[in-house]
């Protein structure tokens, strides 16, 4: 009663005196049309025959009003506006009843939706509550006393019918389908399919709490391939009892919101989010060993805070390198999805089985310090054999040079010293990003002489 109530006040809005004298008209005449004698005697063609039979009741009274309104004065004399509403939905043909067991189709609302257009959202109210008044009295002759049709359980089949009646105006193959999706759902006492329930759990895992939530999930999941949308399903659709081990997949919410909201396009992100969760459920398949328990916990944490970037880079996110931890709490399995850095540092680590630098790069020798230090002690001695005073002048100029080559053999072994610091600081860096299961481990023991190029003598480094 709630509900009717304030249906009437913002919808139906029989606010003005003219609405109302217009509503209490139409209820008055509405079944004219259903008096043969008078059918006969106002409706008929060129020939003098009746038009219409007792089937067409309803455009048999929107012919006579049409035609020769002064007939039904109470009608007559009623605004243009009304009357043209009233001929309108009388026009229509629109059977409820054929509506409500699916019996009508799609085009039978796309006629109504034509009909009433012109009158907009008044016209599309004027037209439900006659069929609720209508349907109201429909046990009349028994008892005035109240509406003994329009009871609860009447009224709850009635109202989803109601509902799409009033979406029609906007869509009606989709008021079509709403309506049979809300009066299936009713009297459905399983799922369809596998891919029927696994969408269940999945709007349920999205917080899809109406249907423009509803449709983003529908199309992403219709956007799958055929193999990944059996993969999801089943992956869902495992409870812990028959179909052992049921997953429960922590964060998952979070993956699947963050995902739809960093993208514009909510559709885009979700797609990317329930393919990564098919890789993940494709890794536990392969990587993990078979599990008799009852529930294996999954947690996405970290898969769902890079979901947030998603809209900068679907591919990273895509390509993603993807690590399983296990460990197990009690008699439950715990995995929890990590992502790992990015692979270069893995290379970096691996054992190398020849130089860094490739054969066909660039690589610039320059004299080592020994070989600059050997070089300054030649001059030096030179130097001391040409001190005399009749050798003054080169003396001087040996002096400079071996003073020059003394210069630039510390300045290479300070180069060289700042160098290997910073290959240190770099392998130790590197190791502190990679997931070893022993963490606590001597970063100079990692050290592979033979792969630091460009310099050619290892010996260098010591």
């Amino acid at each position: 009663w709630a509900w009717i109530q304030e249906w009437m006040a913002r919808t139906v809005k029989l606010s003005s005196e003219a609405a109302v004298d217009a509503t209490l008209v139409f209820m008055a005449i509405h079944a004219l049309g259903k008096i043969k004698e008078f059918r006969d005697e106002f409706a008929r063609d060129e020939f003098g025959k009746p038009r219409f039979d007792a089937s067409m009741h309803d455009l048999g009274l929107a012919h006579i009003l049409q035609e020769r309104p002064q007939v039904v004065p109470s009608f007559h004399r009623l605004s243009l506006d009304y009357r043209a509403l009233i001929i309108d939905c009388l026009s229509v043909d629109f059977q409820f009843n054929q509506f409500l067991q699916a019996e009508a189709t799609p085009a039978n609302l796309v006629v109504m939706r034509e009909k009433l257009m012109r009158h907009g959202s008044d016209g599309f109210a004027f037209f439900c509550f006659r069929i609720f008044a209508q349907m109201c009295g429909k046990l009349g002759p028994k008892s005035l006393n109240c509406s003994l049709f329009m009871d609860e359980s009447q009224f709850q089949r009635f109202r989803p019918g109601l509902d799409a009646l009033q979406e029609t105006k906007h869509d009606p193959a989709a008021a079509y389908n709403s309506f049979l999706l809300l009066r299936g759902s009713k009297a459905m006492s399983r799922f369809a399919s596998p891919e029927h329930q696994g969408l269940a759990r999945l709007l349920c895992l999205c917080a899809a709490y109406d249907q423009n939530d509803g449709c983003n999930v529908c199309d992403a999941f219709d956007r799958l391939a055929p193999d990944e949308r059996r993969d999801l399903a089943q992956w869902l659709n495992n409870d812990g009892i028959s179909k052992k081990p049921g997953y429960v997949l922590c964060d998952a919410p979070s993956l699947l919101q963050n995902a739809m909201n960093a993208n514009t396009n909510k559709t885009v992100g979700l797609v990317a989010a329930l393919r990564m969760l098919i890789r993940v459920c494709r890794k536990l398949t392969s990587e993990q060993e078979e599990h008799t328990c009852s529930n294996v916990v999954v947690r996405l944490g970290e898969l769902a805070s890079l979901a947030k970037d998603i809209g900068q880079g679907q591919e990273a996110f895509a390509q993603a390198n993807l690590v399983l931890h296990s460990e197990t709490r009690g008699e439950t399995p715990v995995i929890t999805v990590c992502v790992a850095s990015t692979s270069a540092v893995h290379e970096s680590l691996r054992p190398a089985s020849g130089p860094l630098v490739s054969a066909d790069s660039t690589v610039q020798h320059h004299p080592s310090a020994r070989q600059l230090a050997l070089a300054t002690l030649i001059l030096l001695l030179l130097v001391l054999i040409t001190s005399s005073a009749t050798h003054s002048i080169l003396a001087r100029v040996l002096l400079g040079i071996s003073s020059l080559a003394l210069a630039v053999a510390s300045v290479r072994c300070f180069m060289l010293t700042e160098d290997v610091g910073q290959a240190v600081q770099d392998l130790i860096g590197a190791a502190g990003e990679t997931p070893f299961e022993a963490h606590s481990c001597d970063p100079l023991l990692m050290l592979d002489w033979n792969s630091m190029a460009p310099w050619s003598n290892r010996h260098e480094y010591s």
